[in-house]
């Protein structure tokens, strides 16, 4: 999909400023609600009536990736080595999803729980993995999810935050 169509899509919800982030399905908008949860489903219906198909959508203000962008850092020291991923998810990852995780660790896959994502620290590419995306799907129990590259979230905060 063009990103000028997905942006439109957005726009007829009724958002703000919106504006594409690189060709990977990133939308940064403005939005006054609280009810992110509302938000998010809002989205999702909206573009599975116009193109058809679900799409997961995880909505992030620019202070939770401001806050996902300094866990990282802090550890930096563990992590040593290691390129940072963010996986999103539409609610905080359980006990049981972070000890299905820490299961699929390596010495080059570590899982660390944040508010609603998990953060993967990867040493390679995350396509050199040997963890397959269906033991992660099963891992976090099926739930809805998204991942990016902690550069992605960098990019984002460096555009768009004040």
């Amino acid at each position: 999909m063009k990103m000028e169509a997905l942006r439109q899509h957005f726009v007829d919800l009724g958002l703000e400023s919106v504006e594409t982030f690189i060709a990977s399905g990133n939308v940064v908008f403005q939005h006054s609600g609280a009810d992110v949860a509302s938000l998010e489903d809002a989205i999702e219906h909206h573009l599975h009536d116009q193109l058809g198909f679900d799409v997961q959508t995880f909505v992030r203000s620019l202070a939770e990736l401001a806050r996902l962008s300094a866990l990282d850092a802090t550890s930096a020291a563990e992590s040593a080595g290691f390129t940072p991923h963010v996986i999103f998810l539409r609610h905080p990852p359980s006990r049981a999803v972070m000890a299905n995780l820490t299961k699929l660790e390596s010495n080059d896959d570590r899982f660390h729980a944040a508010e609603r994502e998990v953060l993967w620290f990867r040493r390679g590419g995350l396509s050199d993995s040997p963890i397959k995306t269906r033991d992660l799907e099963k891992a976090l129990e099926w739930a809805d999810n998204s991942t990016r590259n902690m550069n992605t979230v960098r990019r984002i905060l460096a555009k768009f935050a004040d």
